[in-house]
């Protein structure tokens, strides 16, 4: 009987050191990946999950988070990173004069909310009603962006019959609309809603009524790394949805609230109401599809209003699809049948 338990006991300590020799074997074969992001946590939540469940860890990534507040796409244009987690605009302008800079996935739409002088609500409740409008825009945002394609949809001359007023931050736009000095300003959802609410601004609608899921920010590769270790940043997205997944997991939304408050020292309250409540943050997605389509929107307003000219640079160049579609390929396999990811494919199809 001693013999069997001794044997036992050596059993259970073998297989505990197997475990930690593996574990350890595991760790040390993770590749070291450098992503550059917004120190604000809440503004990726997706990678956030990833890193904070192990996902990374377990796909063989070894993430290095380098958070930067200014200077992020140059950052990755010259190479300090692997990957950036935010933006679409100055990526794309960066691109359009050669920078290499490629889109490869995505990571937020909508978000945004359009606000005005309580007494003009009526007036500016419909875009007829934005002619001869003072706009309030941060230079080269999304928000810049999207208004100005809508508007140009609608049949309004964004050149003539509005006037754009360029704003440094969105704190400035409140008071400058709450002033008067412009009459509509474009703001992102969250406490900056709050805050022109408390100021007795009115909010005209989220900019998604402008353009349905209109895009934000994007997954932005350094071309030369994924060139060279391609097989890496499929893995990263392969976290990236297993995050996704989490995400939409209602019965995980407490947690991962929680989880975010310890990490950025917020209340949760704050936490539901930027990154999950979406008839409070501007009707925010974090859709990890690339969004071609729209992105090819984004392009040619850009074009349009004189702020790129790319010379022999198509969009086609600048875009790269087909490692999120490997990535979504490789979690579908894992998740046969799986409802959430059989719709991110459905998603896919129609918009790449």
């Amino acid at each position: 009987m001693k013999k069997k338990v001794l044997v036992m006991g050596f059993v259970a300590v073998l297989a505990a050191v197997l475990v930690t020799v593996c574990s350890k074997k595991k760790a040390d074969a993770a590749e070291k990946f450098n992503i550059i992001a917004d120190p604000n946590l809440t503004s990726n939540p997706l990678a956030i999950i990833a890193r904070e469940k192990g996902y990374f860890a377990e796909e063989g990534i070894d993430p290095n988070f380098i958070f930067l507040r200014d200077g992020r796409t140059e950052a990755l244009s010259t190479g300090k990173g692997d990957i950036y987690l935010e933006e679409l605009i100055p990526p794309l302008v960066y691109a359009s004069q050669g920078a290499p800079v490629k889109i490869i996935g995505g990571t937020l739409s909508g978000g945004n909310y359009v606000i005005c002088r309580a007494e003009n609500a009526e007036k500016y409740a419909s875009l007829e009603g934005w002619k001869g409008a003072r706009l309030g825009t941060v230079r080269l945002s999304t928000s810049e962006m999207v208004s100005r394609y809508a508007l140009t949809q609608a049949g309004i001359d964004v050149n003539t019959d509005v006037d754009f007023t360029e704003i440094d931050n969105y704190p400035n736009i409140i008071e400058a609309v709450r002033k008067g000095q412009v009459d509509i300003g474009f703001i992102a959802g969250g406490p900056y809603r709050k805050s022109a609410l408390d100021l007795g601004l009115s909010i005209l609608f989220p900019m998604n009524r402008l353009a349905p899921n209109y895009l934000c920010c994007r997954l932005n590769a350094y071309t030369p790394s994924l060139e060279a270790k391609r097989p890496l940043f499929v893995r990263f997205l392969t976290a990236y949805l297993r995050a996704w997944k989490d995400f939409n997991d209602l019965e995980q939304r407490d947690a991962l609230i929680r989880m975010f408050a310890n990490l950025t020292s917020q209340d949760d309250e704050l936490i539901n109401e930027m990154v999950f409540d979406t008839s409070r943050n501007g009707e925010r997605s974090y859709n990890p599809d690339p969004d071609f389509r729209r992105v090819v929107n984004v392009w040619d307003t850009l074009r349009s209003t004189g702020y790129i000219q790319p010379e022999g640079i198509e969009i086609s160049s600048v875009v790269d699809t087909s490692v999120y579609k490997e990535a979504l390929d490789e979690i579908r396999r894992r998740y046969p049948g799986d409802p959430l990811y059989g719709e991110l494919a459905n998603i896919y199809e129609e918009n790449n």
